[in-house]
């Protein structure tokens, strides 16, 4: 089948298609970027920071853990979530 002729499928049993093939790939695009976006914030910056806290700002191991640890929070990742696609 042809594209066109699946789209007309859609619509002859009463099926939006942009409901059905756009909508959840970009729901899933923008939650895929946000959810990279965060990981790849916290990876990027965990050992550097942790180098330069305990080697130059003499913080302990157990306390930058702590504080990396309460950090991240279900508030901040949403925050993430909606900030980066109105950012892009």
């Amino acid at each position: 089948m042809k594209v066109n002729q699946e789209i007309e499928a859609f619509q002859t049993f009463g099926i939006s298609p942009f409901e059905f093939l756009v909508l959840p790939r970009m729901v899933a695009l923008i939650l895929i970027d946000a959810a990279a976006v965060h990981l790849r914030r916290l990876d990027c910056h965990f050992p550097a920071g942790f180098l330069v806290s305990t080697l130059m700002l003499d913080v302990g191991c157990r306390r930058f853990t702590w504080h990396a640890r309460s950090s991240r929070s279900a508030r901040r990742f949403l925050l993430g979530i909606f900030k980066v696609p109105s950012s892009a």
